[in-house]
């Protein structure tokens, strides 16, 4: 929050000299930073939507608190719109939903609707942080200045969960592939749940992995309609990698009709897709 527009209204009635400076103290403190070390990663604990304006000044990363507080407080429909964000913007985001300064995902959330957000906050771009002791469901804040951590017993449904996450997400696909937002399409007519569903892929030329996740308390269907160019001619094998199950879909019922889906509250889906 070094910038010369909060220093004056945080000052302002103490300043003796109005005249802001020419450059902000950050543009000039990165650049000369990174003159001697180019690798360097600067990254920013930012609030008050201050966020782009901070990467405009050369921030790698800034934290993306807007997208924590949608998750504990919001509905799909506003998280969808927070994620049609530039998309320079959402790779230059750290996504998360548990550090030392909030509660445990688990307390805050509850379990399944923590399992959900995190599927949410591993598979958009972005920098992903996970705290320590969130693989394990670990229900006890622990404030820094503890010294020696509460023993808790970890909870397996989610140490299952966590360990099929982090083997989806590590595949290059989800680093160096193209990201794409979908929106989906009711079911059938007067069906409004499909606001429900939050949707992503990522790509290359030869293969994709599709996001679908139930962000609500509802059981509830959409169609998701993908790219044509994605569609091959021969039948395709969903395989969900969270469950470990797998279904088949024929190319032209997935070009009329869209990809259905069916989730119950908070579940989702981690589509691996493969050719036969």
């Amino acid at each position: 929050l070094v910038l010369n527009s909060v220093f004056e209204k945080t000052w302002d009635n103490l300043l003796e000299e109005k005249t802001p400076p020419e450059r902000e103290f950050w543009s000039e403190a990165i650049e000369s930073v990174k003159e001697r070390f180019p690798d360097f990663l600067f990254i920013a604990e930012a609030y008050w939507d201050l966020e782009w304006r901070l990467q405009e000044l050369g921030f790698d990363y800034t934290y993306d608190k807007k997208l924590y507080d949608l998750l504990l407080n919001a509905t799909a429909r506003q998280i969808h719109e927070h994620l049609l964000a530039n998309e320079s913007y959402q790779r230059k985001s750290v996504r998360f939903i548990e550090n030392h300064d909030e509660p445990r995902a688990a307390a805050a959330f509850g379990i399944k609707r923590a399992m959900a957000a995190a599927v949410i906050t591993a598979t958009v771009p972005g920098m992903h942080f996970f705290h320590n002791g969130q693989h394990e469901g670990l229900l006890r804040r622990l404030p820094v200045q503890l010294t020696r951590r509460m023993q808790e017993r970890p909870d397996p449904v989610i140490q299952v969960f966590y360990k099929r996450l982090m083997e989806y997400i590590n595949h290059k696909l989800m680093h160096s592939g193209t990201w794409v937002l979908m929106h989906p399409e009711p079911a059938w007519e007067a069906n409004p749940t499909y606001r429900n569903l939050l949707s992503w892929i990522w790509h290359d030329d030869k293969r994709f992995k599709m996001i679908v996740v139930n962000y609500s308390d509802e059981h509830s269907q959409c169609s998701v309609y993908l790219p044509k160019d994605l569609i091959h001619n021969d039948s395709m094998i969903f395989h969900d990698c969270l469950r470990d199950v797998s279904y088949k879909r024929n190319p032209s019922d997935l070009l009329r009709h869209g990809m259905y889906i069916e989730l119950l509250p908070w579940q989702a889906h981690l589509f691996d897709i493969e050719n036969p």
